[in-house]
């Protein structure tokens, strides 16, 4: 049956997350709930890219035959970019790039 948070591909689930460019860019932690309503934190590294996905092993569905193992949990990760920057933001990204 289809889950509003998940998708199920045979014993694994995705579940896409977005982080803000600042949380890729620098690494974070995120908490995500789990199919069993359970809080999960996982770590976003820094510098974490566009199209990257996570895996979580143990959190996806039971295994048919052994329910005391499960599949894993795939985290796509979208990165949502700001589009409306005041002018002090804009001018220290461009401090931050020309460090680069």
């Amino acid at each position: 049956e289809d889950h509003k948070n998940f998708r199920r591909m045979d014993n694994d689930l995705v579940k896409e997350v977005t982080v803000t460019a600042f949380d890729a860019l620098l690494g974070t932690s995120i908490e995500i709930e789990t199919i069993d309503k359970k809080t999960l934190a996982v770590n976003v590294p820094a510098g974490i890219q566009v199209g990257a996905t996570l895996c979580v092993p143990g959190y996806g569905m039971p295994i048919l035959n052994n329910t005391s193992q499960r599949g894993r949990l795939y985290i796509p990760v979208n990165i949502k970019i700001p589009t409306l920057l005041t002018e002090e933001q804009k001018e220290l990204l461009k401090k931050a790039r020309d460090l680069c």
